[in-house]
């Protein structure tokens, strides 16, 4: 019995392992995985992602491999194998069908695929391809799977079996751990065919891997496993020393999802979900402070930013906003007080373009202002008003403003003066006026004074013209012969008689 025993060991050992490779050699081997879901976005824009992934783990290649989803699919992206790889797909309601033409030996394609509602599941997943059907890679089905009971029955008897069918349990126990399921290894108790020291390091992968979600910072905090683990109490099926390393990993990815929320979301609105988040009963008090802290920081940093480019119309809706729950009062008055600030500037602004100045700050909402700020734009829109209004220096602007009254927006006072000094002008004017009727009348009359003083002086000058050639005359007759015309000052009968007395004079001088 005992060689008998030994022979068919050898058999076994020999027959077999040749009998499960040349099964293996004569089709492929189709093994695919199903990724966790990923929601990118929120509400109704929001969608599911996942990877299905398909290798052919055989020796020989895979045709016409068909992946068909029985789920309501929106959108989808495929990684082929090899750029020449032919690809069909057809969309249906609720099934979505991949026609994907050859896969060779360790070959492979990814399939991405988005829903808007619900994940798509492992039974929602057929893999097939012309010699059969894939198998999900963790599900430990498959050739081999279907194999290890026929020979375990026949070689029951065998220790290496056994060990095979340790091997296979192991790993099925490590991919769980590793991947999807790290909370079923740590739920159940120590198999019989694992030793203590195994077991402990099986334990320790699935809880490392218990919350190794991908964070990206778009999603709800409040919903992530770290942040729900944190608010929950030590789980019955761990130790006190796997429930403190658990809460360490727990608090640093909602550190590192806070965070990243932070830095990626766009408004303010989408910080303050981050400031109203509840503290986890699990997270240290110190490190929760301060997070909530850098949240306010954030939200009140996006809202100052926001000022800087909002209207004049839209700044007072901001003034008049209530401070929303769960913000620090103080850092709340100190952002109202930025906003106040940036519509007085507003205002000021206004003011140099405004055509009636005062009427342009009584249509702003004055009463968000306070009481010193509120005096100082209707100061400062008054002396607005004060510097457009005409010069009443001028008698064309002083007539115009004596003949318009006193506006309702000018203080009385300042109208007083305004009035007196227009007055002034026009009194002034008119007195201007009265002088040049008086300064041209003298001017007419030394004109004509300086008209008569002219013609005199001309017959003085003459006469004195006529008597010095009367005396030359006298003291030597044939001076008129000497005589231009042009220095003739008598009239031509008077210079024809001073000729006769010439003429006298000389035949008086000749007798002599």
């Amino acid at each position: 019995m005992r060689m008998l025993g030994v022979i068919v060991s050898i058999v076994g050992l020999i027959i077999i392992p040749v009998a499960l490779y040349v099964l293996t050699q004569h089709g492929p081997d189709l093994r695919y995985t199903l990724s966790d879901p990923i929601r990118i976005g929120q509400a109704e824009g929001g969608k599911i992602w996942q990877q299905v992934e398909v290798k052919n783990r055989g020796e020989v290649e895979a045709k016409d491999i068909q992946v068909k989803v029985n789920a309501e699919i929106c959108d989808h992206e495929i990684v082929k194998n090899s750029e020449g790889d032919e690809v069909q797909v057809f969309s249906l309601p609720n099934v979505f069908e991949l026609r994907y033409s050859a896969l060779p030996p360790k070959g492979n394609f990814i399939l991405t695929l988005a829903t808007s509602e619900s994940r798509v599941r492992l039974e929602n997943i057929v893999v097939s391809h012309n010699k059969g059907l894939g198998v999900e890679a963790f599900s430990g089905e498959g050739r081999l799977g279907r194999w290890v009971p026929l020979a375990f029955v026949i070689v029951v008897f065998f220790v290496y079996m056994g060990l095979g069918a340790r091997a296979t349990l192991v790993s099925v126990l490590e991919g769980q751990a590793r991947y999807e399921r790290p909370e079923k290894v740590l739920k159940r108790g120590k198999p019989f065919y694992l030793g203590t020291q195994k077991w402990g390091s099986l334990r320790k992968e699935a809880l490392r891997n218990t919350l190794s979600e991908r964070l990206y910072g778009f999603e709800d905090v409040s919903l992530s496993k770290a942040y729900v683990t944190l608010c929950g109490s030590r789980p019955s099926y761990l130790t006190e020393d796997e429930w403190n390393q658990l809460r360490g990993v727990a608090v640093s990815q909602v550190q590192e999802s806070m965070s990243k929320k932070l830095y990626l979301t766009p408004g303010a609105e989408g910080v303050l979900p981050l400031v109203r988040l509840a503290r986890p009963k699990n997270m240290p008090e110190s490190i929760w402070s301060e997070l909530q802290e850098k949240a306010m920081e954030r939200y009140f940093e996006k809202k100052v930013r926001q000022i800087s480019w909002t209207s004049l119309r839209k700044l007072p809706g901001l003034l008049s906003e209530e401070m929303p729950q769960g913000l620090s009062p103080g850092r709340w008055q100190e952002y109202t007080a930025e906003v106040e600030k940036r519509y007085l500037s507003e205002i000021e602004s206004g003011l140099r373009f405004a055509e009636d100045p005062v009427g342009f700050v009584e249509e702003q909402e004055l009463s968000l202002l306070s009481p010193g700020n509120v005096a100082y734009v209707r100061d400062l829109a008054y002396r607005c008003a004060l510097r457009s209004l005409a010069d009443v220096r001028r008698i064309k602007h002083a007539r115009q403003f004596l003949g318009r009254g006193k506006p309702k927006w000018l203080k009385e006072e300042d109208y007083t003066a305004y009035k007196e000094s227009a007055q002034k002008t026009v009194e002034l004017d008119a007195r201007a006026e009265e002088w040049k009727k008086k300064v041209a009348a003298l001017e007419k009359e030394r004109r004509e004074v300086s008209a008569k003083g002219a013609e005199l002086s001309e017959k003085i000058a003459k006469v004195s013209s006529q008597l010095e050639i009367i005396n030359e005359v006298l003291c030597d007759a044939t001076a008129l012969d000497r005589i231009e015309d042009y220095n003739n000052a008598f009239a031509a009968g008077n210079f024809a008689n001073l000729r006769k007395v010439a003429v006298l004079i000389s035949k008086s001088t000749e007798e002599a």
